[in-house]
């Protein structure tokens, strides 16, 4: 008897292997067909559902009417770094106002001056926002690998 219980151990452990994985196998079977029944639902509402499917629903723009290419040069002559070390909320250390307060008058003075100083930045910045199209330079096909040259000037303003 005693030396039968390694084969019942053995069996057993076997067992609950074949077992575990045949939940596993089925749990995961499971969540496929959730996935592709999502997919589908996405695509029959006229979405994308691929690299490609979404290359050609984003489709590409002359440089004269893109708007990326307009916003993209304002954002590149923003001179923001200087106030880094100020009161203004986002841009330098200070805070938000309360809400229903005013912006203290020191930092509603530093804002004039910041509009004051990218004057030169603002302009191309509204005339791309009244441009109808846009596309900046990633391409959809390329996925995880895509480069986004356009996004660190962009994000640095963006605080």
């Amino acid at each position: 008897m005693i030396q039968d219980r390694p084969f019942h151990s053995l069996t057993l452990l076997v067992a609950t292997i074949l077992i575990l994985s045949a939940i596993r196998s089925s749990e995961q079977e499971n969540l496929n067909t959730k996935i592709n029944a999502q997919i589908a639902e996405i695509k029959r509402a006229g979405y994308p559902t691929t690299l490609d499917e979404l290359d050609r629903w984003y489709p590409p723009v002359p440089a004269a009417e893109n708007s990326a290419t307009v916003l993209s040069d304002g954002f590149a002559r923003l001179r923001l770094s200087d106030l880094a070390g100020g009161r203004l909320p986002f841009i330098g250390k200070g805070s938000l106002p309360a809400r229903g307060e005013a912006l203290p008058a020191d930092s509603a003075k530093e804002v004039a001056g910041l509009l004051a100083q990218n004057q030169e930045a603002l302009e191309p910045i509204r005339k791309g926002t009244t441009v109808a199209k846009c596309r900046y330079p990633p391409h959809p096909k390329k996925g995880l690998t895509a480069e986004f040259p356009h996004l660190p000037k962009i994000c640095e303003h963006e605080r």
